[in-house]
């Protein structure tokens, strides 16, 4: 009910150049009586200007060219982080990361059910209003203590952090062992409290480019071959430019792990093959912890593999993936990630 209420105090936008293709969707916000404008994708910047709405979306189905134009000049002037929700056809790969590059916050692959149309709308409005509260505060936000902005600011990136748990599919459960693991080797590894506390609050960020990734990529239930594989690296400069250019502490090191958790230590790994300590330590750790949670999970295309093995293979890629004093690390506080992992297992399946 208070999720309804978010949704009709909000504006939305939609601007599309085919609209009995976004019919679905336009019936399922007027169900909840939202506020809808309808506009055309030339007209979009005016529409805006004049209405001032909470959410933009923007078609890309019918004339790409007209709706990339439009991205490009509504993210010339739109102003105080109102978030931009693009809709493309199920595999359109060139569609996706266009309107990534050109602002979009979130991407909406047609057709899709109705519950998840609502919450992805839902979660980039609460988005908005985080944002509007992180960077313009108030007299009484002014006077608020650091554990309370740091909570908005937590409370932002686990916003964030949905929109990579609706593309995937994945229960959260990931995104909780990780940033638990995370906080945990950053502490072993010599982190103050307050920089193991903001890692633990950025690191289920580091897979956010992966919204821009085809579902018959990211939901393969078989190993991906070189092209899908080439497709799938571009999450991490994805997600990094889409948390670039906040001054916050906390997104600074969101976009350090989204770019930099699958370097590797000898320079083997991507994107930019950094090695050694030109790898930020931030994504150095992920790097572990992401394996580690990898290998001991059920993945489409495999079994999770056994503690022992997983400790094994991570041990021996020291030196190599690893930075050796962070095995090392991880090898000592083993019992309190095996804690943490029992902790958030993966719910049960009911047949």
């Amino acid at each position: 009910m208070e999720d309804n209420r978010l949704l009709r105090k909000s504006r939305i936008l939609i601007a599309a150049d085919n609209f009995r293709l976004i019919t679905p969707l336009t019936d399922s916000l007027s169900k909840i009586q939202i506020h809808v404008r309808l506009t055309v994708s030339k007209q979009a910047t005016a529409v805006y200007s004049d209405w001032l709405p909470d959410l933009i979306i923007v078609d890309l189905q019918t004339q790409f060219d007209h709706g990339i134009a439009c991205l490009t000049q509504l993210k010339s002037i739109v102003q105080d982080a109102v978030p931009i929700l693009a809709l493309t056809g199920p595999d359109a790969v060139a569609s996706r990361q266009a309107a990534l590059s050109q602002g979009a916050k979130d991407i909406l692959s047609l057709p899709c059910d109705a519950a998840e149309a609502l919450a992805r709308v839902r979660n980039l409005l609460e988005l908005r209003c985080l944002h509007q509260r992180l960077r313009q505060p108030d007299a009484t936000m002014i006077s608020q203590d650091h554990h309370q902005t740091h909570d908005i600011q937590s409370n932002f990136c686990q916003r964030l952090a949905r929109l990579v748990v609706y593309r995937d599919r994945d229960t959260g459960t990931h995104a909780m062992r990780m940033s638990h693991y995370a906080a945990a080797l950053g502490r072993a590894a010599g982190l103050t409290a307050v920089e193991s506390d903001l890692l633990q609050q950025a690191c289920p960020l580091h897979d956010i480019g992966k919204i821009a990734i085809p579902d018959r990529i990211l939901l393969k239930p078989a190993p991906l071959d070189s092209d899908e594989w080439s497709m799938m690296q571009t999450h991490t400069t994805i997600g990094a430019d889409l948390l670039a250019g906040d001054d916050s502490a906390l997104l600074r090191i969101a976009h350090d792990t989204a770019l930099t958790h699958h370097e590797k230590w000898d320079g083997s790994g991507y994107p930019q093959g950094l090695s050694g300590e030109s790898i930020p330590l931030v994504g150095r750790i992920t790097a572990i912890c992401d394996v580690f949670d990898a290998l001991t999970s059920v993945r489409p295309y495999k079994p999770a593999w056994p503690v022992k093995d997983a400790v094994a293979a991570i041990c021996q890629q020291g030196g190599r993936h690893f930075e050796p004093r962070l095995v090392k690390a991880f090898c000592t506080i083993l019992p309190e990630l095996l804690a943490i992992k029992a902790h958030y297992t993966e719910p049960k399946t009911v047949a």
